[in-house]
């Protein structure tokens, strides 16, 4: 009786410790454009070409997560904070959902699957703190992980639903590209393993082909001379048409044609796009990832390569590119353990001989699973507040900008963008926002970072603007610059200035209006 009411107090404990460590959400510096954007898609009932909040936008508009933005405006419209908190949970124990149906297809139960499900949740931590459109990438690629599973232990067929998943992938995240290369690497391997076993066919099969000369063994052949070859039966052609499936979007081959311009190396300006070694945490859970991963392989290579060879290629794969783009660290967690599982649960099941647990450690685990649960309404913040950081701009630039309706241009911190579209005056355009590419060419973009610096460059950038005001932290180079040139400081505060232009009305204001220390605040502020 105490072991059962130890083992559903301890299940108490992890439910609830798993739900407040996954429902503590920050806000992203993209968060509001976001919510903005689907709103406006919502509102419309189309996506826009053309971008109508920034004066320096300068190539049409491909808005490649319009799909992730309408999930994050419905879930605001039925539960405002709460109902993206929710919307983010539901992707986080979806992927943890899928991860544990790939361990169970695999057998492994009990402790050993309670263990490795932890370390899947220590691998997404890092990554799920915000509501984003790449929450849609992390529950999509723990589907994929779920279907190569089912397939090693069915048939070829059940690859075929990677083509609906991809074809969702791409109008939610760009990751979909991480998804395009997972699926091609598995059906790749899938194919290798198929034509060894069935490899003898082909001789037969393809030699209606060209008659009275030798044909060379296929690795795809159809088991039925002379019919077409049906998909499910190559997985490599499976893979191909998830390729091409990704074409059902919008934009079409625009999608493609823009993905591949846009994304590449050189963002490390960007902290996610870096290296892993950039932070300890980010290479900290890597290295954890990685030993696991050489753990896997000294513990059974041969388990991992008898059935398809991917299960081990595609987890170093997107482990050496995490470690060049660290953002790509969880989809290295979840293929480390949903296609590795066998060889590393053999790490944590319990030996046979292991002493049970003594009385007083239940008793005490007994009293640390009750004062945990009795803590849990204070907690209630977590699930109705996205936190804004104190080091965000202060509410009373915004409440400074409305109260005087505020219009024209406004250069703006690369950062602050999309926060000052949902906040400020809508007769107010800004310069710059989060959504680079999508909608600013690269000379926009490094136009403003030496802009930021205040070089030469960036000054004359800045002149062929003719904006009215700037809106910038205060610790910026370019601060002092413009106030020596004539810019004049209108607000005040300990995170930002507001500057008005020499040849602007507020320019004439005697005494700028000043603001204390911002406060921590929920979503959506000011």
């Amino acid at each position: 009786m105490a072991s059962h009411l130890f083992r559903a107090f301890a299940l108490a404990v992890a439910i609830a410790a798993v739900l407040s460590v996954t429902a503590l959400t920050r806000a992203d510096v993209d968060l509001w454009g976001h919510l903005r954007f689907g709103l406006d898609i919502l509102d419309s009932g189309t996506l826009q070409s053309t971008d109508t909040y920034s004066f320096t936008s300068d190539r049409s508009w491909i808005n490649h997560e319009w799909l992730s933005e309408i999930a994050i405006a419905g879930a605001w419209l039925a539960g405002g904070a709460s109902g993206l908190i929710l919307l983010k949970l539901v992707c986080i124990l979806g992927a943890l959902g899928f991860i544990g149906a790939a361990l169970e297809e695999k057998g492994i139960r009990g402790r050993a699957r309670i263990m490795l499900l932890g370390l899947t949740l220590v691998g997404l931590l890092m990554r799920v703190t915000h509501v984003r459109p790449q929450l849609f990438s992390v529950l999509l690629f723990a589907a994929l992980i779920y279907i190569f599973v089912r397939s090693e232990r069915g048939s070829n067929r059940t690859l075929l639903w990677t083509i609906p998943i991809l074809v969702l992938w791409a109008n939610f995240h760009g990751g979909w590209l991480v998804g395009v290369g997972t699926v091609g690497l598995w059906c790749a391997g899938a194919t290798r393993q198929w034509a060894r076993g069935n490899g003898q066919w082909a001789m037969g099969n393809l030699q209606w082909l060209i008659p009275h000369r030798t044909v060379p063994r296929a690795p795809c052949p159809s088991p039925i001379a002379h019919r077409p070859l049906p998909i499910a039966h190559c997985p490599l052609l499976i893979a191909v048409a998830a390729a091409v499936a990704t074409l059902i979007n919008p934009y079409g081959v625009g999608l493609w044609a823009f993905l591949i311009e846009t994304v590449r190396f050189g963002r490390e300006a960007i902290v996610e796009w870096g290296p892993a070694w950039n932070s300890w945490t980010t290479i900290g859970v890597w290295s954890c990832f990685a030993w696991l991963t050489f753990a896997a392989l000294r513990r059974g290579t041969a388990q991992l390569t008898e059935h398809n060879p991917a299960a081990l290629a595609i987890p170093i794969f997107w482990g050496l590119a995490a470690l060049r783009v660290n953002r790509l660290d969880t989809f290295f967690a979840m293929s480390v353990i949903g296609l590795m599982a066998v060889p590393l649960a053999s790490i944590f099941t319990r030996r046979a001989s292991s002493p049970p647990m003594p009385l007083a450690w239940k008793a005490g685990g007994l009293a640390v699973a009750v004062l945990l649960l009795a803590s849990l309404p204070a907690t209630r913040k977590t699930f109705t507040c996205i936190g804004i950081h104190a080091t965000w701009p202060e509410p009373d630039a915004v409440d400074f900008m409305r109260e005087r309706q505020m219009s024209g241009r406004i250069v703006t911190y690369f950062d602050w963008g999309e926060y000052a579209i949902w906040n400020m005056p809508a007769d107010l355009k800004v310069s710059m926002d989060g959504r680079r590419e999508t909608v600013y060419s690269d000379r926009t973009i490094g136009g403003h970072l030496q802009l930021y610096r205040g070089t030469e460059r960036g000054l004359a950038y800045l002149d062929g603007l003719h904006a009215d005001y700037a809106w910038l932290p205060r610790q910026l180079p370019v601060v002092k610059t413009l106030q020596q040139r004539g810019w004049r400081t209108i607000f005040d505060g300990h995170i930002s200035v507001l500057l008005a232009a020499s040849n602007s009305v507020d320019s004439a204001a005697s005494v700028p209006v000043r603001a204390g220390a911002p406060a921590p605040r929920c979503f959506p502020g000011p």
